[in-house]
């Protein structure tokens, strides 16, 4: 027996469940924990929102203090 299911997917992991019915059938969505793109047309799981959202802290510099970001230093070295 072969079995049709709508499933929501990550576009950044692949991570996929099963997509919420919005009315009666009709038509397929994310469930509501899930995040969107600026646009709209992404779809993000909750794993992958929380990565995106908080920025790596590094020690950088002399003085042991926190600099929040990207430094081409550490390119250069790889």
């Amino acid at each position: 027996m072969v079995k049709t299911r709508t499933v929501a997917i990550c576009d950044i992991c692949g991570y996929m469940v099963d997509a919420v019915e919005i009315e009666n059938g009709m038509d397929y969505g994310t469930p509501d924990t899930w995040e969107h793109g600026k646009s709209g047309n992404i779809d993000i799981c909750p794993r992958c929102a929380k990565k995106l959202e908080k920025p790596e802290w590094n020690y950088r510099g002399t003085r042991d203090s926190l600099v929040k970001g990207f430094n081409y230093a550490d390119a250069r070295k790889k």
